[in-house]
């Protein structure tokens, strides 16, 4: 759907989990029929936070448990579905995109408009909102680049936004056609914006030259991707992303291409974040959200999988 928070993480770690067969860590599970778990991110104490596309709100997980506990409640600061989050240590803050889903006929809990917000990562008080500019926005995803500057993936216009200095507005940094239902962001070492597009299966580059959005590249893959979303900087320009056709992947850029190394399949996964030796990835489950299947029904309980190297 529609993720950026890394943590560094050794190659070692990853091509131990490609070469082998990784195994699963102990998986969080979620009380709740309406969770729908979107987007993870992880603070430098491995506090986990997990957005609920649902129910709203956010729920967080204490470093070396698998407790999940309602922590911003649903609606709260105006809020209203929340899909990306986004941990920004150096700010305190925790930023989310708030979005009202009822178009889509998902239940959003609140009234506010679509909105960028950040929640103190002490107390969860609200500290900002901004709601996003344009006709229909739908906030899906955040980024923090190496100058501290945040970024977020406008998905129905096929934007990247750029939240101002003073955290008060939100213009418009990147807009192309190749970019609409822009998800997951990520920056790579190269201190260039990796973006990939849900509906469009796509994998670009925003090259970055002096802050600005010098040149928008659509990168080859090796196979088509299906419904690309979440991801998360490893270290250099490869990256971990999760599709929501049921893939949790390693990919490396090369050049103008690309290196998919399938790590695990999992069930419509959208968000992904590592803390310590265990990664963990949010199944979504984001057809059933959307009713694209009015039968369907959703697995429960939800749950965030841990994957961890398999012993050797």
């Amino acid at each position: 759907m529609h993720l950026s928070h890394g943590r560094a993480i050794g190659l070692g770690f990853l091509l131990a989990l490609v070469s082998g067969t990784p195994a699963h860590a102990a998986n969080i599970e979620l009380s709740g029929k309406q969770v729908y778990p979107e987007s993870l991110s992880a603070d430098a104490d491995g506090t986990l936070y997990i957005g609920s596309a649902g129910d709203g709100g956010v729920l967080k997980v204490a470093p070396g448990t698998t407790d999940a506990v309602p922590w911003i409640a649903p609606a709260a600061y105006g809020s209203r579905s929340v899909l990306g989050v986004f941990a920004d240590d150096a700010r305190g803050l925790l930023w989310v995109c708030s979005d009202d889903l009822s178009s889509s006929k998902v239940a959003s809990p609140g009234t506010g408009a679509t909105a960028l917000k950040a929640f103190d990562l002490k107390s969860g008080t609200g500290k900002v909102s901004i709601d996003l500019p344009g006709s229909d926005p739908f906030c899906n995803d955040i980024a923090i680049a190496r100058d501290g500057a945040v970024y977020v993936t406008e998905s129905t216009n096929g934007r990247v936004l750029k939240v101002s200095s003073d955290l008060r507005s939100l213009a418009v940094w990147a807009e192309d056609k190749q970019l609409l239902d822009v998800d997951g962001l990520a920056f790579g070492a190269d201190g260039n914006l990796y973006v990939n597009t849900y509906a469009g299966n796509g994998f670009f580059r925003i090259t970055v030259k002096d802050g600005t959005a010098a040149k928008i590249t659509r990168l080859a893959t090796p196979h088509p991707l299906f419904h690309p979303d979440g991801m998360r900087v490893v270290e250099g320009n490869t990256f971990l992303m999760v599709e929501g056709g049921g893939k949790l992947d390693r990919i490396t850029v090369v050049g103008d291409q690309v290196v998919i190394e399938t790590i695990m399949r999992l069930l419509e996964p959208a968000g992904v974040q590592r803390i310590g030796p265990t990664i963990w990835v949010a199944e979504t489950q984001i057809s059933v959200l959307f009713r694209e299947n009015q039968a369907a029904v959703p697995k429960l309980p939800f749950r965030i999988v841990g994957v961890s190297p398999a012993a050797h």
